[in-house]
């Protein structure tokens, strides 16, 4: 299984570099360049309006091309490794279903990560570079001493984002999954996008009465009760604000997204199984 991790992030990792790259080198030239122009009289250059128009539209969309390439990224590599023109080569290697599946879930699970970890750093940078620096540290200072104050909480956060991109991963297995099974000839890129939406509405409704009335824990540590309905996120899911309160960790709707992460991956290795038909 070290050897498919390793093959694994060989095969994607330039795309990925690029993306994050595009991301981070997108909000911090996106910064510079406010702090720049905030600091020129824009009006008393005739051409200075047209070029920060074009830059405002530029910035962002090397931001939201980095984004699409990540994705990008990480479709074409479990498809093309697990039910594309790679897969016959795969299949023949001496490893189990089961450790094909948890490698690509691993390696994307991380890549997502990576991604977020980018944005959330180029936010940092844009904010630092157009706020008072001083005024800036002493915000973070206040935020980081917010975070250790209720560093169980913040767990539990972290916790229900790595659930949220595991099930986002096994959703696009299963898709994948079905598209392969010999019953889809045409249009798979529309149907696949029809199938992954069908999926996700279907998970909506089932979460439904988990999210209407739902229980956890409070910055405060305590255990308590709270009416969190219309919260419900790839990012979002358990964070709710009730009275002024930050509560994360909604325990009905954590275990029904696990129970769903088990039910998508097992779904997804029956049919690679039994049913798939390669290309």
């Amino acid at each position: 299984m070290r050897q498919l991790i390793k093959h694994d992030f060989k095969e994607s990792w330039l795309e990925m570099v690029i993306a994050n790259a595009c991301i981070l080198g997108g909000l911090i030239l996106l910064g510079a360049f406010f702090r720049i122009m905030f600091s020129i009289d824009i009006s008393s250059e005739s051409a200075l309006p047209v070029i920060y128009s074009y830059v405002c539209i530029l910035f962002p969309f090397i931001i939201f091309a980095g984004i699409v390439l990540a994705f990008i990224s990480i479709v074409k590599n479990l498809y093309q490794k697990l039910v594309g023109n790679q897969a016959y080569i795969v299949y023949s290697l001496p490893v189990s279903t089961d450790a094909l599946l948890l490698t690509k879930i691993l390696v994307t699970t991380i890549w997502i990560f990576s991604i977020i970890l980018s944005f959330l750093l180029g936010l940092l940078f844009l904010i630092l570079i157009l706020g008072d620096f001083r005024s800036q540290i002493e915000v973070l200072s206040n935020l980081a001493d917010l975070l250790f104050s209720n560093f169980g909480a913040f767990i539990g956060y972290l916790v229900t984002i790595f659930v949220n991109i595991i099930l986002l991963i096994t959703q696009i297995l299963l898709t994948l999954a079905i598209l392969n099974t010999g019953t889809i000839r045409k249009a798979k890129v529309i149907i696949g996008l029809l199938i992954f939406e069908a999926i996700g509405y279907a998970m909506q409704i089932v979460k439904i009465l988990p999210n209407t009335f739902s229980f956890g824990f409070g910055t405060n540590g305590e255990w308590t009760t709270f009416n969190s309905f219309g919260v419900s996120t790839i990012l979002l899911s358990f964070l709710s604000v009730v009275n002024g309160t930050l509560y994360c960790f909604n325990i009905p709707v954590f275990l029904v997204n696990v129970g769903f992460i088990i039910l998508f991956y097992f779904l997804t290795r029956y049919i690679i199984n039994k049913k798939m038909e390669l290309e």
